[in-house]
């Protein structure tokens, strides 16, 4: 259409007419009456005029015929003007005003018309194709839906109603509903929820709705078509208008039914930890089990949820917990046990053993504390907490990993939640090969997964199969390495693959393995009961402890093992207490299988479900029998050892009383050679006197405070000559029995004290035997090797041989409320001035010395046998000397410096040592004998030190005295046992009382070291 037109008002003269019109690219005018087009002028109708013989021209245009006038709207169709007659006419095109704007003619709007008819075509052609994309891109999106296990969801929100308008296919295989059940009602959904969650839910859509949230999740239960109920997880977009309106409700179901029954069946086992577990990230409590809330002293989680853990760390505690969780690194070992300080709510603080692990927790890196309250070993419970996925759109947003390839291995889709998972984009793995080395860099896995992969993409295009699932690990962009599971199917020509994390269920199931086979491998007997008590678990430890199979536990009660009678209070508050979901710990004696009794530490703590019911209980029993053991004899070792104190305090002053006795008698008997009878009362005299010292040597070996010589001792030979020596004190109507076995049993033993061993257990069978028809004592030696059933019941052995020594009689017997004091020292039954109650008591210190055992069993039929189980060496040859009888050695004048702050004893021991020859100079201490040795060095030749000593004790004074002369011999004498005297360990001691012909010797001895003793 031309717009350059040319108008003109009918008034012109017909020359000026010819003129505008020789002007006009048109080679016509408009003319136009009032503004309006009136006719059209053009050279032809000026032409016709002339021909017509009109010249000159008329003197105005209205007296000229005009061509006719065609007007046409400006938005008149293409095709309809095309349709006008007259291919040569023009027409006046007017707006809305019908004033003239253009001109146009016939063949200009044909041509027009085909142009805009060809365009039309094209567009409906290519609308054509884009709908044909559409459909195809439809079929293909609704084919990605169905094969997706989540249920997606669309309604409208309308004046407070929800309009359902779509809902995935799927959700009848997931399901059972159709598309119709959710389409035909906006309240379906809510009929299928189960009663307890309803205020729930509805609470969440409120808060989100009045927060203007665009997105949350939340997890409830819903009831399937059949009945049966599953959990979903619901991510929900709420979409709004411009103006903030919520318009739109779009959302995916998951069923994570799965999940919660592991999280439930974890849940359950760690229930019956005794430690107590903290998750904590970023310095933040993620969650904690009960244990955990009893050791801090909280009600509920809610109390500690959330909070810094710093605020249950001691101040001066902090720093250093700090840097121990610093030097963890993934996959590392966990830190070992420490103690640290927790302030609890009450404001206490105790001391817990804690152990801190690195791990994955909900896909991301937090600690794992267990602690244990050293006072009383809590017990803690590990409950998982997961985080929930956040989604995008329908599709795009799926928890669900989805990847699209096609023939050629070409990637075609990748959605946000695979990009989510693994790091990589699709610029990063435009295709198949990509992918590979990328997320396989082993060469020979990657081998392994290829041919896995095209196996099965083989069979499903074959038609052989249909999902197929796989699992590979696969390298994150990040370096991380994820297990994952791989769902291909067809889908046309090209290949749909879902993926699943398996990661956290694996980690979960690794760590639920571990902790199952942290209690079949448990030394603590634990067992699992129905809500009514019938046994439904035992593990190996229970079967080790009470002797009951697996087999044979399962199905039966605690009655089995005759805990407590059915109504005593004891049974009856264990139930209130584990009825009411508490835990009950106490002591407890329960039976065997072959009915010995075990004594146990019982704890029984309560299992609930999802719902909070009890559903079972878990026990945990821990075998008592070799802590009261322990028990038994640090209450026995407290008795020595008080014993020993008391023997520590008088041996001196007692020792130095006898000495001078002893000195005394040996003065007189010397005195009275020719009086007989006066000798044997002085020897009767002094033989009490050296059992009385005897006596102070047994009460220091029962204290273990005498001094011990250890020593190999073949025990058969010694046993032989001991007998022998013992026999001469057993009356002759007293048979003795001996049974000493042939083999060469070897101990680690002290001659002496094994010696009084016997001497007194012979000595109270012999007392035993009075009054008794066809009295025996029998001693049998025997090599003895435990056996695994003989350990189990004494605990207290270890493998290996013993050297086993049985002395038993055939008296009346030890009565049964004596037997377990047999051993208290000053304990007899004897009567007075028979007993000093201390030969069984020393026995027992001297079998304990040489690391062994003695048992004891009695009674009125069979008398008493004492078992004495020493530990056996590999037998050695040697054997073991006799004494020499005694002989005095007198001196030969010699000088002698004599020092002791008893002035009785240095007097008595000054003449014993004039009556032995010798000359003799005597000091009260230690510094006036170094002073009398400096005035007399030279002829001095022996020194006697007594010990202890007030100013100067003897080792300090012989130290000085050997600083002056180093080759002076030094005896010491001393009241006290010889042990306690380390610095003078080397030296010779002579121990008050001592015999005269001992002390002779010894003096000898020390003038004379080169010489050998003379002959009697």
């Amino acid at each position: 259409m031309r717009r350059d037109i040319t108008t003109a008002t009918a008034d012109i003269s017909a020359a000026e007419a010819a003129v505008l019109i020789s002007k006009s690219r048109q080679k016509c005018i408009i003319i136009t009456a009032g503004g309006f087009p009136a006719g059209l002028l053009t050279a032809a109708d000026i032409c016709a005029v002339v021909a017509q013989g009109h010249h000159p021209l008329p003197t105005t245009i209205a007296d000229i015929p005009l061509s006719p006038v065609t007007t046409l709207p400006a938005d008149t169709p293409c095709h309809q003007i095309a349709d006008l007659p007259g291919q040569d006419s023009q027409y006046i095109v007017v707006d809305q005003q019908n004033m003239a704007i253009g001109l146009i003619d016939q063949a200009t709007l044909c041509q027009l018309h085909k142009a805009n008819t060809e365009a039309r075509l094209a567009e409906q052609q290519q609308e054509l194709r884009q709908l044909t994309s559409y459909m195809q891109k439809k079929d293909q999106l609704d084919h990605i839906i169905s094969h997706i296990p989540v249920v997606h969801y669309a309604c409208r929100y309308q004046s407070g109603s929800f309009i359902p308008y779509y809902v995935s296919a799927n959700i009848e295989t997931l399901f059972g509903y159709t598309a119709t059940d959710y389409m035909e009602n906006g309240t379906w959904w809510q009929s299928i929820l189960h009663p307890d969650d309803v205020e729930h839910v509805l609470k969440r859509f409120g808060e989100a709705m009045l927060a203007g949230q665009h997105e949350f999740s939340h997890e409830y239960r819903i009831r399937k078509k059949g009945g049966s109920l599953v959990w979903i997880r619901d991510d929900v977009n709420l979409v709004h208008n411009q103006a903030g309106a919520l318009t739109e409700i779009i959302g995916s179901w998951l069923d994570i039914s799965e999940q919660k029954l592991r999280q439930y069946e974890f849940e359950s086992v760690v229930e019956a930890s005794f430690d107590a577990l903290i998750v904590h990230r970023h310095g933040i409590i993620l969650f904690a089990n009960k244990a955990a809330l009893h050791l801090i002293g909280a009600r509920s989680t809610a109390e500690i949820i959330g909070t810094p853990i710093q605020r249950y760390l001691h101040p001066d505690d902090y720093t250093r917990a700090i840097e121990r969780l610093q030097s963890l690194t993934p996959g590392g070992a966990p830190l070992p046990p420490t103690v640290e300080r927790y302030l609890r709510l009450d404001g206490d603080t105790i001391e817990v053993e804690v152990s801190t692990a690195l791990f994955q927790y909900n896909g991301e890196a937090a600690f794992l504390s267990a602690g244990r309250d050293i006072s009383e070993r809590k017990q803690a419970e590990l409950l998982l907490k997961r985080s929930e996925e956040k989604f995008r759109t329908i599709i795009d947003a799926s928890p669900v990993a989805l990847a699209v390839s096609d023939c050629h291995q070409h990637i075609t889709l990748l959605n946000r939640a695979f990009v989510d998972l693994f790091g990589y984009t699709q610029d990063d793995i435009p295709s198949l090969q990509h992918w590979w080395p990328l997320a396989y860099p082993d060469p020979a896995y990657r081998r392994q997964v290829e041919q896995s992969w095209q196996a099965a993409i083989a069979s499903i295009h074959q038609r052989t199969a249909g999902h197929t699932p796989m699992e590979f690990r696969v390298t994150c962009k990040d370096g991380t390495i994820r297990d994952i599971q791989f769902i291909v199917t067809a889908m046309g020509e090209s290949c749909l693959t879902i993926m699943n994390d398996l990661t956290a269920r694996k980690q979960a199931e690794n760590l639920a393995r571990k902790m199952l086979q942290a209690i079949e491998q448990a030394g603590e007997s634990i067992l699992m009961t129905d809500a009514a008590g019938i046994i439904e678990y035992v593990n190996p430890a229970f079967s080790e402890l009470t002797g009951y199979s697996c087999h044979e536990a399962v199905g039966q009660t605690l009655a089995m093992l005759q805990l407590h009678d059915q109504n005593s209070p004891l049974f009856e508050q264990m139930w209130n207490t584990i009825s009411h979901g508490e835990t009950w710990s106490d002591k407890a004696n329960e039976y065997a299988r072959d009915g010995h009794p075990i004594p146990v530490m019982l704890t029984i703590s309560p299992v609930r479900n999802e719902s909070g019911i009890i559903t079972s209980y878990v026990g945990i029993q821990q075998d008592l029998s070799a802590y009261e053991s322990l028990e038994q004899q640090f209450h026995q070792a407290q008795k020595m050892e008080a014993i020993g104190t008391l023997v520590g305090g008088i041996a001196h002053d007692f020792n130095n009383m006898l000495a001078g006795i002893t000195g005394n008698l040996f003065l007189v008997r010397h005195r009275l050679e020719d009086h007989p009878q006066a000798l044997e009362k002085l020897a009767n005299v002094e033989e009490l006197t050296f059992r009385a010292s005897d006596m102070i040597r047994q009460l220091l070996t029962y204290a273990r405070r005498d001094k011990v010589s250890m020593r190999v001792l073949p025990l058969a030979p010694f046993i032989k000559e001991t007998l022998k020596f013992l026999r001469t004190v057993i009356p002759e109507n007293i048979e003795l029995h001996q049974y000493i076995s042939l083999e060469h049993i070897m101990i680690h033993g002290d001659g002496t004290q094994l010696h009084q061993v016997l001497m007194n257990l012979i000595n109270n069978a012999r007392d035993a035997l009075e009054e008794i028809e066809n009295p025996i004592i029998s001693v049998r030696l025997e090599l003895f090797q435990p056996d695994h059933s003989f350990i189990k019941k004494h605990r207290y052995f270890r493998e290996g041989s013993y050297a086993r020594l049985i002395i038993a009689d055939n008296g009346a017997g030890i009565a049964a409320e004596h037997l377990p004091h047999i051993f208290e020292p000053f304990f007899t039954t004897k009567e007075l001035g028979k007993g000093t109650g201390l030969g069984l008591a020393m026995v027992y210190g001297a079998i304990k010395t040489h690391r062994g055992f003695i048992e004891v069993t009695s009674n009125s039929e069979s008398g008493t046998h004492f078992d004495i189980y020493l530990p056996a060496l590999t037998p050695e040859t040697g054997t073991t000397g006799l004494p020499t009888a005694d002989k005095m050695i007198c001196g030969h004048g010699e000088t002698i410096l004599l020092a002791d702050d008893e002035a009785q004893i240095l007097q008595t021991g000054k003449a014993v040592l004039k009556s032995l020859g010798y000359q003799v100079l005597t000091a009260v201490n230690g510094k006036e004998a170094v002073e009398l040795f400096c005035l007399h060095a030279d002829t001095i030749a022996l020194c006697m030190l007594d010990i202890v000593m007030p100013v100067m004790g003897g080792d300090a004074a012989a130290e000085k005295i050997r600083a002056i002369r180093p080759d002076m011999p030094v005896i010491f004498v001393s009241g006290y046992d010889k042990l306690t005297h380390t610095d003078t360990s080397s030296e010779t001691i002579l121990a008050k009382p001592c015999p005269v012909t001992l002390m002779s010797r010894e003096i000898h001895q020390a003038l004379h070291p080169q010489q050998d003793e003379p002959q009697a």
